[in-house]
């Protein structure tokens, strides 16, 4: 006993002056307590249960502690890495990196497709004797995952100081005395990529529509099931929320894909509409805007906010809204047809030019504001539109006209019959 005391107070000294190159990185899927009765417990993740209630508490750097560590299962090879921490061998890596030299290669910690955990980890303070080799299964022993639960389950060994690990209270039917085990958690997707497009044209008269896209992932590559959206413009010297929506439900996309939303842009915008399939609210014309977004995945669990896009202006005001009729409705083939500009300009613009394009017709181009034309066959024309302001903002828009032929041209003349009965009769009458 006095020798592993001994041995104890020198991996102290030697934990205190290679503390800082066995920090672990902050991304880790894996937390929890393994408990061995030589050295005590073990933790998986500085975001742990600490005090039995089963909520985990952050004990990372962000909320002032010395170091981020965890174990981390990469989800697509298989493979783990990372550190987990005993207050008495200090730092347990599970870094390939760092396994090189093993007793039996490979030299790494993994878990295959049986669900079963194999390979190696290593108490990094090994020394006097001790190799620190932590075998994770062997003819007779192993860590499993319980994919129904996500939690690990049986025994790791090593010889000398650690002895047994077990990884859950289920190894040892202790749960109702101490609940401990090593588990999964689910980790948080993201949202990258914010990209934002305009559309002033044709969307509704007066308004615009803003796009809003990003790339959503996940490491449990689960589903996007909702996000939430915010959308500031900067008015006078401040940044306001003009747009506030949470948890709106989606079904989808998957890990990988572009997620979407939008955001009218008018003159006079109304209140957040969070619940419209289309569009979330309203911003305002001539204004810098920012926004951002965060994601949940089909876990619950999500992501935090995005940083804030790059800000980018709406337009001065609105575009254009084309509309246009045209007399006679039914034109015939040959025969002149009256078109009349109905479009509405904004934001104190004037018109400032039109152009006509009319197809199988003659003319085929105008650039009077209400020009006539010809149609010279029969079917469905496309009559285009375009309309400029003073601001030079113009839109276009199409609508189908059909030309017929024009009806036959006839007289009335009466029946051959009668002609033959006049006749007669003034032939009869004339001798007498």
């Amino acid at each position: 006993m006095r020798q592993i005391r001994i041995f104890f107070i020198f991996l102290f000294v030697f934990w205190i002056f290679s503390f800082g190159k066995t920090e672990a990185g902050v991304e880790h899927n894996l937390t929890g307590w393994a408990w061995s009765e030589n050295i005590g417990w073990i933790s998986f993740n500085c975001y742990n249960d600490y005090n039995g209630d089963g909520i985990l508490e952050n004990h990372c750097t962000g909320a002032g502690y010395p170091s981020n560590y965890g174990v981390n299962l990469n989800l697509s090879t298989k493979i783990f890495s990372g550190y987990a921490w005993s207050e008495n061998v200090g730092w347990i890596t599970f870094n390939e990196s760092e396994l090189s030299g093993c007793p039996q290669p490979p030299c790494r910690a993994w878990l295959d497709s049986d669900n079963r955990v194999y390979g190696w980890a290593r108490a990094l303070a090994y020394g006097s004797g001790w190799d620190g080799w932590i075998r994770l299964r062997d003819t007779n022993y192993g860590v499993s995952l319980n994919p129904s639960t996500n939690e690990f389950e049986g025994w790791a060994w090593s010889d000398m100081v650690v002895g047994w690990i077990s990884f859950n209270c289920k190894n040892q039917n202790s749960c109702s005395v101490s609940n401990y085990k090593v588990y999964l958690i689910n980790q948080p997707p993201s949202a990258t990529e914010l990209r934002e497009s305009f559309q002033y044209c044709n969307v509704y008269a007066g308004q615009g529509l803003m796009s809003l896209s990003w790339k959503y992932e996940d490491p449990e590559n689960t589903n996007q099931s909702a996000y939430s959206l915010e959308v500031q413009q900067l008015i006078g010297d401040s940044w306001q929320t003009k747009v506030l929506c949470e948890n709106i439900s989606t079904t989808g996309p998957h890990s990988g894909g572009i997620g979407t939303s939008a955001v009218l842009i008018k003159s006079n915008p109304t209140l957040a509409l969070c619940d419209l399939p289309s569009y979330v609210g309203d911003i305002e014309y001539g204004r810098l805007t920012r926004w951002r977004v965060k994601v949940r995945d089909g876990g619950g669990t999500w992501s935090d906010w995005t940083s804030w896009s790059t800000p980018t202006s709406t337009a001065a005001h609105a575009y254009p809204w084309i509309d246009f009729s045209w007399n006679p409705q039914k034109p015939t083939v040959g025969k002149i047809v009256q078109f009349t500009d109905l479009s509405e300009v904004y934001g104190g613009a004037k018109k400032s030019s039109w152009y006509w394009t009319f197809e199988n017709a003659d003319p085929s181009i105008s650039t009077n504001q209400n020009p006539t034309t010809t149609f010279t066959s029969v079917g469905s024309n496309s009559v285009t539109l375009r309309v400029t302001d003073s601001s030079g903002f113009w839109c276009e828009k199409s609508k189908t006209v059909t030309s017929f032929y024009p009806l036959p041209f006839w007289k009335e003349i009466p029946p051959i019959f009668f002609k033959i009965r006049d006749f007669l009769a003034s032939l009869i009458f004339s001798k007498f």
